[in-house]
């Protein structure tokens, strides 16, 4: 069974000695007496797994969409969690239909389409590229669908918003992801705690194993342990 957000606050705030003992954990994410404690474990947990999904050691990251064509409508919603299209370039972040149809990410995106296209309603019919607007994070479609194509449905994988906020929240990686963790959550803590940044080494080679572990289970060639700044605050 998959630890739960709660579970996992309570393993940092026991490693950090907040909560000594199963009698003394937590039961929410409101508590008078260990408030601060918890929000920064918190703050901290979600930065490093947002470390983790830069380095696309998140397995559990994606999800899919679908997008359903209207008569005449060119724009779409995204899914109220779309952070992005997984994928690395056009030919990889693609919509594709029950019977593989497949329509792909505009090269250059919405503002080439938009320069491209100088007279949208010259553009009709079975759709071919998909870019996302700036200005309304919807997406866009370079045809508008006729009536041959209305109800016609595609799908897609993005990348979604991944936010460890309720008790009852799972981590997008395994429970031996979260365990390799751990000590740097906790690292990161105590440094958080002492401004002298005691500790950081091994946190690093902690999150090191940690990537390792999560590559094992969702393997990609491009994974690399790298440094990414969080706007100065947090140093691997």
């Amino acid at each position: 069974m998959a630890y739960t957000a709660l579970q996992g606050i309570n393993a940092i705030l026991k490693r950090v000695k907040v909560v000594q003992g199963d009698s003394a954990a937590i039961t929410s994410f409101t508590d008078t007496n260990k408030q601060h404690s918890i929000d920064i474990a918190l703050q901290i947990l979600n930065e490093v797994i947002h470390e983790m999904y830069l380095l696309g050691a998140a397995p559990q990251a994606t999800a899919t969409g679908t997008i359903t064509l209207v008569t005449s409508q060119r724009e779409y919603s995204a899914p109220s969690d779309f952070e992005g299209m997984a994928g690395n370039t056009y030919e990889e972040k693609v919509m594709i239909t029950a019977d593989k149809v497949k329509m792909f990410e505009y090269p250059g995106g919405y503002l080439k389409m938009f320069a491209d296209q100088t007279d949208p309603t010259d553009y009709l019919g079975h759709p071919t590229f998909w870019a996302i607007n700036t200005s309304n994070g919807k997406f866009r479609i370079d045809r508008t669908p006729q009536s041959e194509q209305n109800g016609d449905a595609y799908t897609f994988v993005y990348l979604k918003r991944l936010v460890i906020d309720e008790v009852g929240d799972t981590f997008p990686f395994s429970d031996t992801v979260f365990d390799a963790l751990l000590p740097v959550v906790a690292t990161l803590w105590s440094t958080d705690q002492d401004a002298d940044g005691r500790g950081s080494a091994y946190g690093s080679r902690s999150f090191a194993r940690a990537v390792k572990l999560a590559q094992q289970v969702s393997p990609r060639s491009h994974y690399g342990v790298q440094r990414i700044p969080q706007n100065g605050t947090r140093r691997w």
